[in-house]
């Protein structure tokens, strides 16, 4: 608690408040209160998850000592007896250490409804002492002191347990103090010391000595204070506890730069650093720091103190005091209301029992009223009930007509695809049949009658036969992609990007990942829609570049579009020239989504579907 005392005054030298450390002296006392808790006698089922929770505990290991607590209360079944109200007690001092106090002050009160509900004296101690300890980080130290105060009296009943009297003795001491109540704080620092003494309570005694040594630094009684520092590191080498020997050093460190030597409070407070690090002991850091920030701006060492408030900022205590206070408050409202509601209930069936003649006389008046009552209720059902299907059977119709509207698209898609087919076979082998047949015969020709006087004409027919043949194939294939049914979408889209690939235009493919075998008919949708895609930025954007790019990720497909045109203003309904209407109703159809982002630099068209319905499975293949 040194720290309490020390904070106070160099707060008022430095003019700074960065040194909030009364933090520390909160941590000793629950610790103390933890290690007494813990040692209570448990069902035995519990025992090892208790004894591992302390050990996490006593290691700076707080979030696993919560995990071990938890799995006790798990365990306990939460039967609302005294073993549960201490272990809700030390998960609230777990979530206090980390600095969760919001989570603290509800196991606190937890452990206070159970120990009133029990009358069991030593949960209430520890109960007030945990909501005091909330108060006092908030600086509400009056409250504070109330809280305390009504944990000695408690403390006081307990008398197989002096340790409980001894932490919570500490504690109201340490609010006197912040008070300016120092005459009372050393009174019951006096009365500390004897019952520690006897029952060997190191922790309560180390905090004891470094208290009246900070009472002393603040009423400017420097003798004897080495002297109670000397004594308290002593009782802390004693604990082997390593969170102590961190906070002990940085305490000594804050002495000895109140005592006017820097450098050894540098060299104390660096130490503590080390400590600090290793036990992951946050809240013990960000103070070591603030203090050593202070102190190098005191010597103007601005680089050192720069760096250290840095080291600071970065471990920043998320308890928002305000957010804190007023759910503090709320628990508090709650709790009393649960009180005032249990007195009144008492009163309530006290004046049942006196007035339970005159309720029989008048039980007959509650039969129309509740029969009143029903009617309504039932009423009100049956209204909400045939609104709800109304609602249910309008969401229906929308729905089938929906389908409605999709199967027709399908239907007329599936058309369209027939009739490409037909006419890609009649192009490839008809017309392409007969423009091959013309070829050969002009060769032939050729071969025969090499002297003709028109032979640039020749060649020039034998050219126009070769480029129509090529057009009808290329036709030919973009109506009936063989690729695509044979090796599926990624080859097909490739193929089809590479043949519209001009020097004018240059479009690439890239397909970002393994793209799986889909049903024969999405896959051709797909197909298409990249194909007017594709055909839109040919003929309307005025690109050098395109990209076509495939990608599938946890069951979605994903195609992007992209080109360097000069982009162009889309509104649905208005753009049927470029056919994105219709690219719309093909998405929509298989319930796919598309993002359409133009600018004057260019169009980038975004389309994901799910697939998971779409998969190629062992029954499509067979």
């Amino acid at each position: 608690m040194i720290i309490s005392a020390l904070t106070n005054t160099f707060t008022k030298k430095t003019g700074n408040n960065l040194l909030s450390s009364y933090h520390s002296c909160l941590l000793v006392l629950l610790f103390i209160a933890n290690n007494v808790i813990a040692s209570t006698k448990i069902p035995q089922k519990v025992d090892g998850l208790i004894q591992e929770a302390t050990s996490k505990e006593q290691k700076g290991n707080y979030n696993e000592a919560i995990i071990f607590y938890k799995k006790a209360l798990t365990s306990l079944q939460k039967n609302q007896s005294a073993e549960t109200g201490k272990i809700y007690f030390l998960l609230g001092n777990n979530f206090f250490y980390l600095g969760q106090s919001d989570s603290s002050i509800n196991y606190y009160y937890k452990a206070l409804a159970i120990g009133e509900k029990l009358n069991n004296a030593e949960i209430l101690a520890r109960s007030h002492q945990g909501i005091g300890s909330i108060y006092h980080e908030q600086k509400k130290y009056a409250e504070a002191l109330l809280e305390r105060t009504k944990a000695v009296q408690w403390a006081r009943l307990v008398a197989n347990n002096p340790s409980v009297l001894s932490s919570t003795l500490v504690a109201q001491a340490l609010s006197n103090f912040w008070l300016k109540n120092y005459t009372k704080a050393m009174e019951i620092y006096q009365e500390v010391i004897p019952i520690a003494l006897k029952i060997n309570d190191y922790k309560s005694l180390r905090t004891v000595h470094m208290n009246i040594a900070a009472i002393h630094l603040e009423l400017n009684i420097r003798k004897p204070i080495l002297g109670y520092i000397n004594k308290s590191l002593y009782y802390s080498a004693l604990m082997k506890n390593p969170y102590y020997d961190c906070e002990t050093n940085m305490l000594v460190g804050i002495f000895y730069w109140r005592l006017g030597e820097p450098e050894k409070a540098i060299a104390q407070l660096k130490q503590s650093v080390k400590m600090g690090k290793k036990i992951n002991a946050r809240s013990h850091l960000k103070r070591v720091y603030d203090s050593l920030a202070v102190i190098y701006t005191s010597k103007n060492d601005y680089k050192e103190a720069l760096h250290y408030f840095k080291q600071s900022a970065s471990l920043k205590d998320s308890i928002q005091s305000e957010k804190t206070l007023k759910h503090i408050k709320e628990l508090e409202v709650k709790y009393h209301s649960v009180q005032k509601d249990k007195e009144l209930a008492q009163k309530q069936l006290i004046i049942a029992q006196k007035d339970l003649q005159l309720k029989q006389k008048s039980k007959w008046i509650l039969i129309p009223v509740i029969g009143i009552v029903l009617l309504t209720i039932i009423s009100v059902f049956i209204f909400f009930y045939y609104k709800n299907k109304m609602k249910f059977h309008q969401q229906t119709l929308m729905l089938l007509e929906k389908d409605r509207e999709i199967s027709l698209l399908e239907a007329m898609m599936q058309g369209e695809e027939t009739e490409r087919g037909r006419i890609a076979r009649d192009l490839h082998d008809g017309i392409g049949g007969l423009l091959s047949a013309a070829k050969m015969q002009f060769s032939v020709l050729k071969n025969t009658n090499g002297t003709t006087n028109h032979k640039a004409e020749f060649e020039n027919g034998l050219h126009l036969l070769d480029e129509s043949a090529s057009e009808i194939r290329k036709t030919a294939h973009n109506l009936l992609p063989e690729l695509l049914n044979r090796f599926g979408l990624e080859e097909g889209v490739f193929n089809y990007c590479q043949r519209v690939s001009t020097n004018k235009l240059r479009i690439d493919f890239v397909c970002m990942s393994e793209i799986p075998r889909l049903k024969q008919s999405f896959e051709l949708t797909i197909y298409r829609i990249i194909q007017e895609l594709v055909n839109n930025c040919i003929k309307h954007s005025d690109a050098r570049e395109a990209l076509v790019q495939l990608s599938c990720y946890q069951n979605f497909l994903v195609i992007t579009v992209e080109d360097n045109g000069k982009g162009f203003t889309y509104q649905l309904g208005q753009m049927d020239g470029i056919g994105l209407d219709q690219i719309h109703s093909k998405i929509n159809s298989v319930n796919g989504n598309i993002k359409i982002d133009s600018t004057e630099k260019g169009t980038t068209v975004y389309i994901e579907f799910d697939i998971e319905k779409l998969l190629i499975t062992k029954e499509d293949i067979s």
